[in-house]
């Protein structure tokens, strides 16, 4: 049930960041900021509540080793498959480069689109895009589920050309649209592919470098665009974006490890 497990998660996700920015837009408009804040602090309490209320056992076991050779155990696991740590890496170039949507799209939007609400509309739809990702992500059985994951996060690229060719924002919405399901669906099956194939005992230390490599370019990306844009020009910069984004997926559908990963999928399924 790994597979349906991800995606349930992945769908309350999706979810959640379509209903969280506008129920904030109406606490902003009704009552103001510092409720707003207030409310959003309230949603963490109520977190904290849920999380108490899980029944766990009275001792769980720890490594005997070290924090060091804890990270060094992972490193071995994490690099000894190419798999793993090629679309990693490919995931820590996505995020860097997802850092070019997420600074020049508003400015284009401020600029040509109609402002706030164009990028709102762009936004929402790939929100119900990443809906669609997920409910279909429960029920989805990939015969080759990292190269697949690898060819769907490609789709990220449509949107970066719509707004790099100054196309209408129904256009750009749409290429939200398709990003937004084909990246929540490729992680979702990324993710129970991890549980799958990883040992147990490395899981938890592999997911940990998983996550390190996915998020530690995010800081880079969020600084490089806008200088990278003065230097070429908005429109310029996303055409690279979008340029690298396929040569990214390009090189992850090369590896052959990622081609050969495959699952034993039941017949019917």
């Amino acid at each position: 049930s790994l597979q349906e497990a991800a995606g349930v998660r992945a769908t309350a996700l999706s979810g959640g960041e379509i209903l969280g920015p506008a129920a904030a837009g109406v606490l902003f408009a009704v009552v103001g900021p510092g409720w707003a804040l207030a409310v959003d602090a309230g949603t963490y309490a109520f977190s904290a509540l849920c999380l108490v209320q899980l029944r766990l056992p009275a001792r769980v076991p720890r490594s005997a080793g070290s924090f060091v050779a804890d990270l060094h155990e992972g490193w071995s696991a994490f690099r000894s498959m190419t798999w793993v740590w090629t679309f990693v890496l490919g995931a820590a170039i996505g995020t860097m480069l997802w850092g070019a949507w997420s600074t020049l799209g508003p400015v284009v939007a401020e600029r040509s689109l109609g402002g706030a609400a164009a990028w709102g509309s762009i936004m929402a739809a790939f929100g119900v895009g990443a809906v669609i990702g997920s409910l279909s992500a429960v029920r989805a059985r990939p015969r080759r589920p990292v190269f697949q994951a690898s060819l769907l996060n490609g789709l990220f690229a449509t949107p970066l050309m719509f707004l790099a060719a100054g196309a209408p924002v129904a256009a750009i919405a749409f290429g939200a649209l398709l990003a937004g399901g084909a990246m929540m669906f490729g992680n979702s099956v990324w993710e129970s592919t991890l549980m799958r194939h990883v040992p147990d005992e490395s899981l938890s230390r592999v997911s940990a470098y998983d996550w390190f490599g996915s998020l530690a370019f995010q800081p880079l990306g969020l600084a490089i665009w806008g200088p990278i844009a003065e230097l070429i020009g908005i429109s310029t910069a996303l055409w690279v974006s979008a340029a690298l984004v396929g040569a990214v997926t390009l090189w992850l559908l090369s590896v052959r490890a990622i081609r050969d990963l495959r699952e034993t999928v039941p017949s019917g399924a």
